[in-house]
This record gives C-alpha cells, sequence and structure tokens, in this order.
C-alpha cells in the first residue's frame, strides 16, 4: 500500500493501521437507546393526553420526533468518526487521523527517531478485562506529551513503537 503525501517518503512501509478500540462505541450506543426510550416514552405520554389538549399531544409528538432525530444524528456522527479515526504506524513515523465532520479535521505525523519516552497507561477494570488504554509520548524538546487515548492492546503498540526506534538506531 502506498500512501501519497509530501510528508512520506517512498521507501517508507506502512506497519500497522488502527483506530480507537470498540468500547468507544458503546456511548453513541447507549445514547441511541436512551434517545429510543424517550420517543417511545413521549409518544405514549402524547397518545394519553390526545383526547384531552390535542394541541400539546401534537407538540409532544414533534418534540419526540425532534429528540429521536437528534439521538440517529449523533450516533451517526461518533460512528463515522471512529471509522476514519485512527493511527498509521510506519517504518519512520506515526501518522494520527482525527476526523469529525464540519468540526476537526487534523493529521498529526510523529517522527519515531524523535520520541524520547512513551508509556502505556491502562487504569482500571474494564481496562484490563478488554485489553485497552492509553499511550503517552514524550519527546525530548516538546514540555507537553501527546497522548492517545483507546489504544487497543497498547502494550502492543509500545513495544511496536519501541522496537522500531530501536531498529533504526
Amino acid at each position: 500500500m502506498k500512501l501519497l503525501h509530501p510528508k512520506i517518503d517512498a521507501d517508507e512501509e506502512v506497519i500497522l493501521i488502527g483506530g480507537g478500540h470498540w468500547i468507544t462505541l458503546l456511548k453513541p450506543f447507549f445514547l441511541l437507546l436512551l434517545g429510543w426510550g424517550l420517543f417511545i416514552f413521549l409518544y405514549y405520554i402524547a397518545s394519553l393526553v390526545k383526547p384531552l389538549a390535542e394541541p400539546s399531544s401534537l407538540l409532544l409528538m414533534l418534540i419526540a420526533f425532534f429528540m429521536l432525530i437528534v439521538a440517529h444524528h449523533f450516533f451517526f456522527i461518533y460512528v463515522l468518526e471512529w471509522h476514519i479515526s485512527g493511527l498509521v504506524v510506519t517504518n519512520k513515523q506515526l501518522i494520527e487521523f482525527r476526523f469529525l465532520p464540519f468540526v476537526e479535521d487534523d493529521v498529526n505525523f510523529i517522527e519515531i527517531s524523535q520520541i524520547h519516552e512513551i508509556e502505556k497507561k491502562k487504569h482500571g477494570f474494564l481496562k484490563n478485562i478488554f485489553n485497552y488504554g492509553d499511550v503517552v509520548i514524550d519527546f525530548s524538546g516538546k514540555a507537553l506529551p501527546i497522548e492517545f487515548h483507546y489504544i487497543d492492546h497498547p502494550g502492543k503498540f509500545v513495544n511496536l513503537i519501541e522496537a522500531i526506534k530501536f531498529k533504526k538506531n
């Protein structure tokens, strides 16, 4: 696979393409379920109120449908963001893609030879059970580290980056 970009050399090889862990999809999924629950509740209340006050019933139904549309919108936006955003590891650099439609469209290039220290963090029961965590990268010239969240198998990711770094030296 050849990536064509000015910051990618012709002899550069793609080693790993990855994204966030699947567990990050649980939040939008539960928000979608909550949206459906609120829709059903408001629609039921609107059907009970309809014989007494038809305009109020109509307003409740419109609010219910609006909430359902908003819940579906956010669900598909977050699934799209999860699918498009990710990391690409080559034999020379890390490339991070962050994309959220109309809000964020970032590409970060990190030279592996410039990495001073890399560490993984897996704090918590769910992170250890489902094997995901955070990876923190420190650079010798920068004050603030770069953090990648929800990395699948962070230990293997850190070992891969260290192997690439020490293989080059």
